[in-house]
């Protein structure tokens, strides 16, 4: 529950498992909605990427949103103190199949390790936003998916 904020209780672990359902039924990016949930509330204008968009199109989401938003606002802790510690266990840079391909191109095809090193910096500090890095915790485009790696997962 930690994920989204909310206290540890019966009625907020539905709230968390009708988030996953909405995460679910839209394919949003699991990473980046748990980071961004805090924009609904701090800067709804920018929560427009395209794990944002697929939830906001979503009727259900909007109406769990207003959930969430008031379950957070009531709560002791300030909304800045929450949205810090959720920060400190969401992620906002993870080592993604597409990039890692990346790397292993650029490292095999053309000797270059500079989006090693990026990929480095970022998971080496994943809970930091790095203007420099931002691309890096953006989802697969469909075209990049990758459906199966050598080891098969």
């Amino acid at each position: 529950m930690s994920k989204i904020g909310v206290e540890h209780n019966e009625e907020n672990l539905s709230l968390v498992f009708r988030l996953l359902d909405h995460m679910s039924e839209t394919r949003a990016d699991f990473t980046n909605t748990f980071r961004n949930l805090p924009k609904l509330i701090t800067a709804p204008d920018i929560f427009n990427g395209e794990t944002e968009e697929k939830l906001r199109s979503h009727r259900a989401f909007l109406d769990w949103s207003i959930e969430w938003k008031t379950k957070i606002t009531e709560q002791k802790e300030s909304l800045d103190t929450t949205f810090r510690n959720m920060n400190k266990i969401n992620p906002l840079f993870i080592p993604r199949n597409h990039q890692i391909q990346r790397v292993i191109d650029f490292a095999i095809d053309a000797e270059d390790y500079q989006p090693l090193e990026e990929m480095l910096t970022a998971i080496t500090d994943p809970f930091t936003e790095n203007p420099k890095l931002m691309h890096l915790a953006k989802q697969p485009q469909p075209h990049e998916e990758i459906k199966q790696t050598f080891c098969g997962t």
